[in-house]
């Protein structure tokens, strides 16, 4: 997108034309199996990791990995958080010094290695249970906006997700929500602005929710 088409789109749903930090609280898969359990163990509270993208992986192309700054993995987001950050890391890959890197803070939030005293239910599971507090400092807010506005503009749950209460330059998310469950699957039409936008995050032969 040029700037012009850039600025429309801000200005369409009140973005911040200025750089956003993206913040997430997420919890780390497989960090309680080998070979990431061992290394995972390690990990102290505040401790900065880093998001790498594993496009090649097998099971899953939209694969993230968490490693420690000297390059040690320690697990995997879960599909719910790369589903969507997978594109947005995607897009700044593909689009070099374009889009400006995404400057990673990601820091290790808690460390659970063990069932609490007196929850004799979670005995069983598997431990070290860890939270990331995912910092991304963003360039421009647009990117996320649009990935977050296409995969979120169908969610059935009417209440604000709690990623708004972290980010509230997303809250423009809940007038396009508002507006499909208004309009309905066939009624509804993605603003130009926005399906533009989308294909230049994903590139053209994608599928729009409604009509375009």
């Amino acid at each position: 997108m040029d700037q012009s088409a850039i600025e429309q789109l801000n200005q369409c749903f009140h973005l911040p034309d200025h750089p956003v930090v993206f913040h997430l609280t997420a919890g780390l898969a497989f960090c309680s199996r080998e070979p990431y359990r061992t290394q995972a163990l390690q990990l102290e509270p505040g401790q900065l990791v880093r998001l790498v993208r594993e496009a090649s992986n097998a099971q899953d192309s939209q694969a993230i990995r968490v490693e420690t700054p000297d390059g040690k993995p320690v697990g995997y987001l879960y599909a719910a958080e790369a589903c969507y950050l997978s594109i947005l890391l995607d897009y700044y890959r593909n689009c070099g010094d374009l889009a400006g890197e995404p400057a990673d803070k990601t820091r290790v939030r808690g460390i659970l290695t063990g069932a609490q005293p007196g929850q004799q239910e979670n005995r069983r599971l598997r431990y070290p249970k860890i939270t990331l507090d995912i910092r991304l400092g963003l360039r421009q807010a647009w990117p996320l906006f649009t990935i977050m506005a296409i995969l979120q503009i169908k969610a059935e749950n009417r209440e604000p997700p709690p990623v708004l209460a972290a980010n509230p330059w997303l809250n423009p998310l809940l007038d396009l929500q508002t507006r499909y469950r208004h309009l309905g699957h066939d009624r509804f039409v993605l603003p130009p602005l926005l399906a533009e936008a989308w294909i230049e995050l994903v590139g053209p032969g994608t599928r729009f929710i409604g009509k375009t």
